[in-house]
């Protein structure tokens, strides 16, 4: 069963584009041995009658794709010849791969993912449809190899639609939590702002002050975990969120800085003045803002 954070994420992002939900999970198995690598020549020669018999370039990326990922060992030249060859079809390949990515074996996901990136990296312009959903597909099909190389590439391109797959992913692989943690801080979705607090407010310290970096970034409600730890009888925890809001306080912030800074005196001397430091300031810019807007008259008056 999933915690309850996951599923409340899951009725406030139902309308988010992203993969469909999957029944099983495969789990990760061994891979078996390889047979030796034979000459890179022959290897190239398989690829090219391969190409050779399938004649059109959908039917020849269909052979490659049975060459690339084989579901029995297979020569790890020729699957490496075929893999190059994919990359080589760019856009042509990138659909066909991300199609793949739950079908082929466990072992053969994070080379999927990884190729596909390749291909992508060889488009001179353009974004294929099926690219970032494919990266989704690694994420959510994906050993944790495949998710090391998917989750930050799609935080790349801002993908506020996976944010329910990133939690879950994180959930299921606590290990990944930190790349999760530093994806959310680029995507800048304000609804990982749930997630991030339980990180922000758990037991791993590097943990907490990545998830407090990470909600300064998002912004806007994204800031109120932070002044909310502000308050915490922890000490650690509340430095640690102090310290992350400092950076991008702004005027609705001032009473957090101010607040704080008369709570805990004796919290490190270094920040405590930086807080009143950061709130003297906000308050002279208040103040400007307020004169500035009371001499200027209201629209159509003379």
């Amino acid at each position: 069963m999933r915690p309850l954070l996951v599923l409340l994420l899951c009725g406030a992002l139902a309308a988010a584009p992203g993969v469909a939900a999957r029944s099983h999970k495969a789990k990760d198995v061994p891979a078996t041995p390889a047979p030796t690598s034979k000459d890179p020549a022959a290897a190239q020669k398989v690829i090219e009658d391969a190409k050779a018999r399938a004649v059109t370039i959908p039917a020849q990326v269909d052979a490659l794709l049975g060459l690339a990922f084989p579901s029995d060992p297979s020569d790890p030249a020729v699957q490496d010849a075929a893999r190059h060859e994919l990359a080589v079809f760019g856009d042509r390949a990138i659909s066909p791969l991300a199609e793949s990515i739950p079908k082929v074996t466990m072992a053969n996901r994070a080379a999927v993912v990884k190729t596909m990136m390749e291909a992508f990296r060889r488009l001179s312009f353009g974004l294929p449809s099926d690219y970032l959903p494919g990266l989704e597909s690694g994420i959510w099909f994906g050993d944790h190899a495949a998710r090391e190389l998917a989750i930050p590439e799609l935080a790349r391109f801002r993908q506020r639609g996976a944010t329910l797959t990133l939690v879950d992913a994180a959930t299921e692989d606590p290990s990944l939590a930190g790349l999760v943690i530093r994806a959310f801080g680029q995507i800048g979705d304000p609804r990982a702002r749930f997630w991030l607090e339980t990180q922000l407010r758990g037991e791993d310290r590097g943990l907490r002050a990545d998830a407090a970096v990470a909600l300064a970034r998002i912004g806007g409600p994204a800031l109120l975990p932070l002044k909310d730890a502000m308050k915490s009888d922890e000490r650690a925890l509340r430095e640690t969120a102090c310290r992350a809001l400092l950076p991008v306080a702004g005027l609705d912030d001032i009473t957090a800085l101010h607040e704080y800074a008369a709570a805990y005196p004796d919290d490190e001397p270094g920040l405590v003045e930086a807080v009143r430091t950061a709130a003297s300031m906000l308050e002279e810019a208040l103040a400007a803002r307020q004169e500035s807007d009371s001499a200027t008259p209201p629209d159509g008056a003379h």
